[in-house]
C-alpha cells in the first residue's frame, strides 16, 4: 500500500501534464475548445458543423486572442481556411472560406485599387492588351483555332413590352455551341451599348 500512493500520485501528475498545453506541442488546443472559450469571453454564439471541428487543433491558441472578437476569430480560423458570417446579434456561423465572394466594401476597395493603376486611356489600353494575351494563353486559345464555317442558329423573335428576345446558338469549335438569349430594345436608334452577362457557377 505504501508504494501504491506514490505511484498513483506520479500517474496523476503525468496525466495532468500530458493534458496541459505546453511548448512541446505548440500549446495545441482542440478547435471546439477554443471556440467555446471565445463564446465565453466575448458573449457570442458560434454555430459550427461538427465535422468541421472534429480532430482540428489550434496551435498557440491563447496567443491568437485579441480584444476584438472578429479579429480573434480570423486569427483562430485562418489556418483551417474557415471564416464566420454573422447570423444575428452576437451570433456567428462557421463555414469554409468563400474565396469567390467579396463583400461590397471589399469590392469597392479592389475597384479603387485597380482604378488607381491607370491614369489615362493609353495606360489602360496597354494593360488591356496584356490581360487579353494572358487570357488567350490560359484558355489555350493562342493561336486561335479556325472559326467554324456554320452560321449562327437564331430562333424566331419574341416581342414583349419594349423589347424582343431571340435565342442564339454559335458554333465556337467544331461540334461545340455557345448558347444564349439576345435581348434588344424595340425603339433603338443608331449604336447602343451591349451588355454581356455570362452565366456560370459564380454568375
Amino acid at each position: 500500500m505504501r508504494y501504491f500512493l506514490p505511484i498513483l500520485a506520479l500517474f496523476l501528475t503525468t496525466t495532468a501534464q500530458a493534458q496541459t498545453p505546453n511548448s512541446d506541442d505548440q500549446y495545441r488546443e482542440p478547435l471546439q475548445q477554443v471556440l467555446d472559450e471565445i463564446q465565453t469571453r466575448y458573449g457570442v454564439k458560434i454555430r459550427p458543423d461538427a465535422a468541421m471541428v472534429k480532430d482540428k487543433y489550434v496551435t498557440y491558441a491563447e496567443w491568437r486572442f485579441r480584444p476584438d472578437v472578429d479579429e480573434t476569430l480570423r486569427n483562430v480560423l485562418a489556418p483551417f481556411d474557415y471564416q464566420v458570417t454573422k447570423t444575428g446579434d452576437k451570433a456567428y456561423k462557421l463555414k469554409t472560406f468563400q474565396y469567390h465572394l467579396k463583400t461590397p466594401d471589399e469590392g469597392a476597395a479592389q475597384l479603387a485599387q485597380l482604378a488607381s493603376q491607370y491614369h489615362d486611356a493609353a495606360s489602360w489600353e496597354k494593360r488591356k492588351a496584356e490581360l487579353r494575351s494572358c487570357m488567350w494563353s490560359a484558355l489555350r486559345l493562342s493561336p486561335m483555332p479556325a472559326r467554324p464555317a456554320r452560321q449562327p442558329i437564331i430562333t424566331h423573335k419574341r416581342q414583349y413590352d419594349g423589347y424582343t428576345v431571340e435565342n442564339v446558338a454559335i458554333e465556337t469549335l467544331p461540334g461545340y455551341y455557345m448558347t444564349g438569349s439576345l435581348y434588344k430594345p424595340l425603339k433603338a436608334k443608331g449604336k447602343i451599348p451591349v451588355i454581356i452577362s455570362p452565366d456560370g457557377h459564380f454568375g
